[in-house]
């Protein structure tokens, strides 16, 4: 088995070689670190990214406020250099900024009776997703290295002189271009995820065309409670004096694949027997028959359908923000480009589809084909 690299921050010699031993002997591919002076543990944590997961006290000697060497520690790893962390105190946890909740990679192991068998249980519980993490890290790692052998030369090739304005544009041009190796990777190793096309948590702080919405205190897995905003992305940007350019936010109403099926059965004359054949075709379109088909993502995202058709205008006020207060709905995800603006071909194809009266459209087609059997 692949080992984890594990330091143990504790300044204490028993508890320390409690865990060593312990981790030893469940996870014996384990490389082991401990240090007793925090400062040491901190240049090790900043020294490169070998360390996988910190075991961290947070109190140097007495359970005092000013002995509470491990904050240090703690701003760096969830500010600077994020690395999964198990808190290993007898004191309080009265860190800054507070320990977030649910998150799988930051855990409070209480110091007492069965406190070293179950910081182990949770290395080993966790121990595949840090390698999984590890895997990001040396893919990135490997991406900038391969940007930056051909993007320097290119930028220096410029003839720019300006120092800082040459600085700025590698900082720029490898951002970019490190950004679309990784998607290329992706799509040449692997392929996509349908549930790929979505940003979770969004990472624009302004609403976008294409983010789903989800009411407050909706049951998970319940279609009819997302909404897909497709109201213009520049007609959503907050001003700087805090306010809106728009009032209310044009959304379409989600609901249940079935009604997708339905569309499918009939628009493409599928029956139901050949639909794990010739549904992945259907889905390449942008709708079918007025529906934007949503792909699942489990415990968050039902597989549902926006139906371009069933509009509804709700109030910019009442949509949640990242640190805003609770508020009638919240932004749960963003749809990603291309497929952003996938989204708005469909509507516009939908909601820009000239109306005109029906026609004879035999008689025309015969009409067609006599002539077109004529002219060859």
């Amino acid at each position: 088995m692949e080992g984890l690299n594990i330091l143990i921050v504790e300044d204490e010699e028993i508890p320390a070689e409690l865990l060593r031993q312990e981790i030893n002997q469940r996870l014996p591919e384990s490389i082991i670190e401990v240090r007793g002076s925090f400062s040491e543990a901190l240049d090790l944590i900043r020294g490169g990214p070998h360390i996988d997961v910190v075991v961290l006290d947070l109190y140097e000697g007495s359970l005092q406020r000013e002995n509470l060497r491990g904050q240090t520690i703690w701003d760096i790893v969830w500010n600077q250099r994020f690395l999964p962390i198990i808190v290993f105190t007898a004191g309080e946890v009265e860190l800054e900024p507070q320990l977030p909740e649910g998150n799988p990679f930051v855990t409070v192991v209480r110091k007492g009776g069965e406190a070293v068998p179950k910081v182990v249980d949770r290395i080993a519980a966790i121990r595949p997703h840090v390698l999984a993490v590890r895997d990001v890290h040396g893919a990135v790692d490997r991406a900038i290295q391969s940007v930056l052998r051909s993007s320097a030369p290119l930028i220096w090739r410029l003839g720019i002189q300006d120092d800082a304005q040459r600085a700025g544009m590698l900082v720029r041009s490898v951002r970019r271009r490190l950004a679309a190796t990784m998607d290329l990777g992706t799509l040449l190793e692997e392929g996509m995820k349908a549930w790929e096309m979505y940003v979770i948590p969004p990472v624009e702080g302004n609403l976008l065309t294409g983010d789903l919405l989800q009411r407050r205190e909706a049951p998970i897995g319940e279609a009819a409670s997302f909404l897909l905003v497709l109201s213009p992305s520049c007609d959503l940007i907050i001003r700087p004096n805090g306010k809106p350019n728009l009032d209310r936010v044009l959304v379409a109403k989600c609901e249940p694949v079935s009604g997708l099926i339905d569309s499918v059965r009939s628009l493409a004359r599928i029956k139901t027997a050949e639909l794990p054949e010739r549904l992945p075709h259907v889905l390449t379109q942008p709708h079918i028959g007025g529906r934007v088909p949503l792909p699942s993502l489990e415990g968050v995202i039902p597989a549902m359908a926006a139906n371009l058709r069933s509009l509804d205008l709700i109030n910019m006020e009442d949509i949640s923000r990242e640190g805003s207060p609770d508020k009638p709905f919240s932004r749960v995800a963003s749809i990603d480009s291309p497929f952003r603006e996938q989204v708005v071909w469909a509507f516009l194809s939908v909601a820009g589809r000239p109306g005109v009266p029906d026609r004879d459209f035999q008689e025309w087609a015969a009409e067609l084909a006599r002539e077109g059997t004529s002219q060859a």
